[in-house]
C-alpha cells in the first residue's frame, strides 16, 4: 500500500474535498444571509421596473452605503477589490437542520446573474452598468440539484430572449424554475418590482424583486489561488512523501528532538527553556506543534526561529493567515538584520520589499568586525558554558528537592517513635556522621540477633548508647521506651531507619549550605545575556555575509519587482543567499510551487488557519512549525455542514476518514490537525505581559495551571481605579451600569448599548487625563455595533485602540476596557485598569 492510502486518506480525495469546500466558501459571498447580511454584502431592489437583464436600461444608480475599491492614489490595490453582482428573480433558499427542521437562517440571491461595473455619470454620480450577459447562479442550482445535472444546466443554459422583451424574459425564468422545482412564491412582473415577500418568507422560492451581490475580490482572488494549488497538488501526489505536508497524516518521526545534529539555538532575544524546546524540536524534526498562549513570547520564538534556521544555512519561510502576524515577526527581524528575513506578499508589500532592496542596495557593503564561522564558535562554548551552568542550577534544585524530603521523612519517621526532632539532632552530634552510621548499623545487626548470641542483652546496650549519645542535655525529654527493658527488636529496627535519614541529612546539609547561590545565579544570568549578545552577532554577521555575497541576485530581484515579472525566478534564485522569507496565505500564488522549496516553514496563530489555506505551504517545505494557541479565538469555516457534507461526499470521503485526522473542514483548524500526533503540543509556558491578577484567571480556566505568570508589575502602568476610590486600585474589577438597554445596530446587524458606551467614554477619558502621557488604552467589545460607536469617539487619538475581540487578538495595550454590551450574568463593583491579553 502506498503512503499516501496508508493511513486512510488518499491525497487526491482530500485535496480535491477541500476545493469542493473553498468553492463553497466562495460561493457564500454570493449567497448572503438574507436578514443579517442586507445593506452590506447585498442590497435588494424592489421597487420600479426591472431595466438591466431584460434589457429596458443601461444602468441604475449605485445604492446607498454599497462597499466600494480601496485605492491608493490612482491604483487599485489587491487588498480593495470589490465585486458586483445584479441579477433576477430574487431567491430565498432556508437553510436545513440536522435534524430537519428549518433553521433561522436564509440564503438569498438571484437565480440569473450577471457582472457590474461602478463607475460615475457625467454628473459624478456612481452608476452601476452591466459587464456581461446573464448566466446561471452556479450555487443557487448546487443548492437544488444534484451535482451532475447542475452542472449539466450550467453548461447548456443561455439567454433566449431578445433585448427589450420582458414577456419572453420571464417565460424563460419560469421554465428555469419548474426545472428546479422552486414555486413563484410573489407573481413575477418586470414592470414593477416588490420586496413584499422576500424578508418575511421562510419557504425556498421565487420572488419578484432583483438583488445586487457586493462580495469581497479579495477573498475570490485569494481563493482561487489557493484552489489552484491544490488542484496541481492532487496531480502530483507521488511529490508529496518526504515533505512537511506528509507529516501532517502521519505525524513524521516520534524520536526526541536534539538527537539529529541539533544546531546550536540562535536567540537574539531572551530565550526561556520551553521556547529553546520548541526551537530544537522544528530543526530536527518534521512536524513539531507548539501552544503558544498570548504574552509567552510567539514572536520572539519565531524571530529566533528564523535566526537559527539561517544560522545553519537553512531556508526557512514564516507564514500565516493574519497579516498583522506577519509583519510583527517581519520588523522583528529586521530590528536585528535586515537582511534576516525579506517580506513578499501582495502587490503593496512588494512595493515595500523593492523599497527595502533599494534600501540595502544603496548601502555601503561592511564585512562584520567577526566572521560567522568565528562568531559561530564562540557561540557553541558560550552555550557550552550556560548548559554547565543550568546543569548545576538544575543539581542544585534536585537536592533541595531531596532534602525537603529527607526532612519530611525524619519529621514522619521521628513522629512515628515519639521522638523529639531535637533529641535526634543531638544524638552523636560532637562525633560527625561517622558514630551516627556505626551505631545505625550495631542497631540493625541486634535487632535481628537471637537469645543464644545475646540478643535481649545487646539490644538493650544498643538502646542505652544511642540515648547516652545525647548527653545531659536530653535528660527529662526522652520517651517511656528509652528506659524500658527489654528493648523490642522493632524499637532499634525504627531508631535505625530514623538515624539513616539524620546521617543522610548531615552528609548533605555542609555542602549545599557553602554553595554560592548568588553567584550561580549571576554566572546564569550573564551567561544569558552573552548568549543573546553573541547571538544577535551571529545573525548580522551570517546576513552581512550573504548580502555581500548575493548582491547581483538583490539586483535581479528588483528588477523584476519592478517588472512585475519573473516573481519565482527571481525568488528562488535569491533564496541561495538570502534564506528566510514571510508571506500571509493570501499570497500563496507569490511561490512557485516546488515540493521541499524550503527547509522549513513557520505557520504562526495556526488555530486560526483553516487546513487547506495552509496545505500548499506544507508542500513547499520539508519540516514545519505549527504555533497557535486553541483556547483563542478559532477560524471560522464560512460553509454549512451540508455544504461540507456535499464537498465530502464528491470526494468520496467518510466523516469517519476526516474525523480520525481532525482533517473536517468546518470543525478543524490546522492546529487541530496538527496537535492530534504523538504526546502533543510543546507548551510556551512562561507568561511576561499581563498583570498576575489577570494572568492566573486565564491561567487557571484555559491552561491548567501549566503557565509561569513571571510579569515584572515594576515595568507597568500604575493601577488607576477611574469609578472609585479603591486604594489600592484593583488589578481587575467591574462596575456595574444599571440603565440602559441593548438595541440592534445600523441594518439590524450586531448590537449596541449607548448607555454603557456612554460609561465607557467616561472611564476611558478619565484613564487619559490620569494616566502618563505615553500610556494606551485599548477598548473591546464582543459586538461591531458598539465598536462602531466607541471607534468614533477616538478616532483621531492614537492612545487609544478600539476593536472587536477578533480584530484585538495579540494586539495589547496599557490598560484594557471591556465593553459587552448586552447584560452579564454577573455583579461585581470596582473597576478592572489593568490587561493586556
Amino acid at each position: 500500500m502506498s503512503r499516501r492510502t496508508r493511513d486512510g486518506v488518499d491525497w487526491q480525495r482530500l485535496l480535491r474535498y477541500y476545493v469542493h469546500c473553498l468553492g463553497a466558501q466562495a460561493e457564500s459571498g454570493m449567497l448572503p444571509d438574507r436578514d443579517s447580511d442586507r445593506g452590506s454584502a447585498y442590497f435588494l431592489l424592489g421597487q420600479g421596473p426591472e431595466t438591466i437583464q431584460s434589457g429596458l436600461g443601461s444602468g441604475l444608480p449605485a445604492p446607498g452605503g454599497l462597499p466600494k475599491a480601496k485605492s491608493t492614489g490612482a491604483k487599485v490595490d489587491e487588498a480593495g477589490l470589490q465585486e458586483y453582482w445584479y441579477g433576477y428573480p430574487a431567491v430565498t433558499l432556508p437553510e436545513r437542520g440536522g435534524n430537519g427542521g428549518r433553521r433561522a437562517a436564509v440564503r438569498i440571491a438571484p437565480l440569473l446573474i450577471q457582472p457590474m461595473e461602478l463607475a460615475p455619470d457625467e454628473n459624478g454620480r456612481d452608476q452601476l452598468r452591466p459587464s456581461g450577459v446573464p448566466s446561471l447562479h452556479s450555487g443557487v442550482l448546487t443548492e437544488l440539484l444534484e451535482d451532475e445535472e447542475a452542472a449539466e444546466l450550467l453548461g447548456r443554459w443561455q439567454p433566449t430572449w431578445q433585448e427589450g422583451n420582458a414577456t419572453q424574459m420571464v417565460k424563460a425564468v419560469r421554465e428555469l424554475l419548474t426545472r428546479l422545482e422552486l414555486p413563484e412564491l410573489e407573481p413575477l412582473d418586470l414592470s414593477a418590482l416588490s420586496e413584499r415577500s422576500v424578508m418575511d418568507s421562510l419557504r425556498p422560492g421565487a420572488h419578484n424583486a432583483a438583488v445586487l451581490l457586493a462580495p469581497s475580490g479579495l477573498e475570490r482572488t485569494a481563493t482561487e489561488g489557493l484552489v489552484e494549488n491544490l488542484l496541481q497538488m492532487s496531480t502530483r501526489a507521488a511529490q508529496i512523501p518526504g515533505t512537511a505536508l506528509d507529516s501532517l497524516l502521519t505525524g513524521g518521526d516520534d524520536s526526541e528532538p536534539g538527537g539529529r545534529n541539533a544546531p546550536v539555538v540562535v536567540s537574539p532575544g531572551p530565550c526561556n527553556e520551553s521556547q529553546a524546546q520548541v526551537i530544537t524540536s522544528a530543526m530536527t524534526r518534521p512536524l513539531t506543534v507548539s501552544t503558544g498562549p498570548p504574552g509567552t513570547g510567539k514572536s520572539e520564538v519565531v524571530a529566533a526561529m528564523v535566526a537559527t534556521a539561517v544560522a545553519a544555512g537553512q531556508s526557512v519561510l514564516v507564514a500565516s493567515t493574519n497579516n498583522e502576524a506577519v509583519n510583527v515577526v517581519a520588523e522583528r527581524c529586521d530590528a536585528i538584520s535586515p537582511g534576516l528575513l525579506m517580506r513578499t506578499g501582495n502587490s503593496e508589500v512588494l512595493e515595500a520589499e523593492a523599497a527595502k532592496l533599494e534600501r540595502l542596495l544603496a548601502q555601503p557593503v561592511e564585512g562584520p568586525a567577526r566572521g560567522a564561522a568565528t562568531v559561530a564558535g564562540d557561540l557553541r562554548n558560550r552555550h557550552a558554558r550556560a548548559a554547565a551552568h543550568e546543569a548545576e542550577a538544575a543539581r542544585l534544585i534536585g537536592e533541595e528537592a531531596r532534602l525537603l524530603e529527607l526532612l519530611r521523612e525524619r519529621a514522619r519517621r521521628a513522629d512515628e517513635l515519639q521522638l523529639p526532632l531535637d533529641l535526634l539532632e543531638l544524638a552523636w552530634s560532637g562525633s560527625g556522621t561517622a558514630a551516627l552510621a556505626d551505631w545505625e548499623e550495631r542497631a540493625r545487626r541486634t535487632a535481628v540477633a537471637r537469645w543464644y548470641s545475646f540478643g535481649r542483652w545487646r539490644r538493650g546496650r544498643a538502646l542505652s548508647a544511642f540515648v547516652a549519645s545525647v548527653g545531659q542535655s536530653g535528660e527529662g525529654s526522652w520517651p517511656t521506651w528509652a528506659t524500658e527493658r527489654p528493648a523490642p527488636p522493632e524499637l532499634l529496627l525504627g531508631l535505625a531507619e530514623v538515624a539513616a535519614v539524620e546521617g543522610t541529612l548531615r552528609s548533605l546539609v555542609p555542602g549545599h549550605l557553602a554553595l554560592d547561590e548568588e553567584a550561580l545565579k549571576q554566572a546564569r544570568l550573564e551567561s544569558r545575556a552573552d548568549l543573546s549578545e553573541v547571538s544577535g552577532e551571529l545573525a548580522r554577521a551570517v546576513s552581512a555575509e550573504a548580502m555581500a555575497r548575493g548582491r547581483s541576485l538583490m539586483a535581479q530581484r528588483l528588477q523584476a519587482l519592478r517588472r512585475r515579472s519573473g516573481f519565482w525566478k527571481s525568488q528562488r534564485n535569491l533564496m541561495a543567499h538570502l534564506k528566510g522569507w514571510a508571506i500571509s496565505r493570501h499570497s500563496v500564488r507569490r511561490l512557485e510551487l516546488t515540493p521541499e522549496l524550503f527547509d522549513l516553514v513557520v505557520i504562526d496563530e495556526a488555530s486560526q488557519c483553516s487546513i487547506p489555506a495552509v496545505l500548499p505551504l506544507l508542500f513547499r517545505a520539508k519540516r514545519a512549525l505549527i504555533i497557535g494557541d486553541p483556547m483563542q479565538l478559532g477560524h471560522i469555516p464560512g460553509i454549512t455542514a451540508q455544504q461540507e457534507r456535499q464537498a465530502r461526499v464528491r470526494a468520496g470521503l467518510s466523516a469517519a476518514q476526516l474525523e480520525a485526522h481532525r482533517l473536517t473542514y468546518h470543525v478543524y483548524s490546522l492546529y487541530h490537525a496538527a496537535a492530534q500526533h504523538g504526546e502533543g503540543a510543546l507548551l510556551l509556558d512562561e507568561h511576561y505581559r499581563c498583570h498576575p491578577a489577570i494572568a492566573d484567571v486565564v491561567n487557571g480556566y484555559c491552561y491548567a495551571g501549566q503557565l509561569q505568570v513571571l510579569t515584572d508589575v515594576r515595568k507597568q502602568v500604575q493601577a488607576l481605579d477611574p469609578v472609585g476610590s479603591s486604594d489600592p486600585a484593583p488589578a481587575l474589577g467591574w462596575v456595574e451600569v444599571p440603565d440602559g438597554a441593548s438595541a440592534l445596530g445600523a441594518r439590524g446587524r450586531s448590537w449596541r448599548n449607548p448607555a454603557k458606551a456612554a460609561r465607557v467614554r467616561e472611564t476611558v477619558d478619565e484613564l487619559l487625563a490620569r494616566l502618563p502621557e505615553d500610556a494606551t488604552v485599548g477598548v473591546v467589545t464582543p459586538f461591531r455595533a458598539q465598536k462602531e460607536a466607541l471607534a468614533r469617539v477616538w478616532a483621531d487619538d492614537d492612545r487609544v485602540r478600539v476593536g472587536t475581540v477578533h480584530a484585538f487578538q495579540g494586539g495589547q495595550r496599557d490598560v484594557m476596557v471591556l465593553s459587552p454590551a448586552t447584560p452579564l450574568p454577573v455583579r461585581r463593583t470596582g473597576w478592572r485598569v489593568r490587561s493586556t491579553c
